[in-house]
């Protein structure tokens, strides 16, 4: 409503009709997509996750590999990144849920996937699933890379 009001108020205030549809606005979803869509998402996925989050280690390791606490302290963060990509995988396995058949990833990057705000492509869930871990990488890196070279 807010946006629908301020929309009004500077058309107004500028004399005018706008020339293109407001900003954001939802474009509609189509049949077809919304009928194919699964919430299915690829193992590649959680793996690019885990090895992103497994860099973040090494990086750590190699910094700080003089110090034995904290060498245990980044055991004890790969025991728990172990348990947090582990424990789905154990779940499903013991689980009587029926697999979904792996459509491969390429596939998998164009096909679209249902989420709770709508439907998304596969390469929008990896991006969604993976910026943040990415992103931390690259600070860990960066700050791995300057402890390194003042200390």
């Amino acid at each position: 409503m807010l946006n629908q009001f301020a929309l009004e108020e500077t058309i107004e205030m500028w004399g005018g009709e706008p020339e293109s549809e407001p900003i954001g606005k939802p474009e509609p979803v189509e049949d077809e997509a919304a009928d194919q869509a699964t919430s299915f998402i690829h193992t590649g996925v959680f793996k690019t996750l885990g090895v992103l989050f497994a860099l973040q280690l090494v990086a750590f390791y190699a910094v700080f590999r003089s110090d034995a606490e904290t060498v245990f302290i980044i055991l004890i963060c790969a025991f728990y990144l172990a348990m947090y990509l582990g424990t789905p995988l154990v779940m499903l396995r013991a689980g009587k849920i029926k697999q979904v058949k792996d459509p491969g990833w390429s596939r998998f990057l164009d096909m679209p996937v249902k989420i709770n705000t709508g439907i998304i492509t596969g390469r929008e869930a990896l991006f969604q699933v993976c910026i943040v871990p990415a992103a931390l990488a690259i600070t860990v890196f960066g700050i791995c890379i300057i402890l390194a070279a003042t200390g």
